[in-house]
């Protein structure tokens, strides 16, 4: 596991935070930050960490234009 993934999986734990049975939001901008967070919790679903669901979410603020519009159609 990568240590990023196990750093996360060690703050849910101290901030209590549930392990199945919920559904989570995730912000994703499309920025390194978002995406690796989206992945880190994808890897800890596949490896039977978390039985949670998550959605992920993107609003586009339009605020550095075509560039804006990669980021929502990669996301």
């Amino acid at each position: 596991m990568h240590e990023f993934v196990r750093n996360l999986l060690t703050e849910w734990r101290k901030l209590r935070l549930p392990f199945e049975n919920e559904t989570f939001v995730v912000a994703v901008s499309g920025g390194a930050d978002s995406v690796s967070l989206a992945v880190a919790l994808d890897d800890l679903k596949k490896r039977g960490k978390l039985n949670l669901r998550f959605v992920v979410a993107h609003f586009n603020h339009d605020l550095r234009g075509e560039e804006s519009e990669r980021d929502a159609e990669f996301v």
